[in-house]
């Protein structure tokens, strides 16, 4: 039943990632990383700052710079170039 459901909800993400299409604006974008900035500054306030959750808030952060990255990328550059890190010399 878990298999299904999992399953299931790939083919969700695929359908609505396929529905994104060519038609998608900067704009749009931008709203989508603002939105999830917001929900991953939620996350990590009201986790607990304990030894447990140390793990979890440094993914949140992590999360929170790879997206502040990309927001700055698309609205400086107008288009995402791929992170130094992985352009071949």
């Amino acid at each position: 039943m878990v298999v299904e459901q999992e399953q299931a909800e790939v083919q969700d993400h695929k359908e609505v990632i396929m529905s994104v299409g060519p038609t998608v604006s900067k704009k749009e974008i931008l709203h989508y990383v603002e939105t999830t900035l917001s929900e991953l500054t939620d996350a990590y306030n009201t986790a607990p700052d304990t030894p447990e959750t140390s793990d979890t808030l440094y993914y949140i952060q992590s999360a929170e710079d790879l997206l502040n990255e990309l927001r700055t990328r698309i609205e400086e550059e107008g288009k995402f170039v791929p992170h130094p890190s992985v352009v071949k010399n």
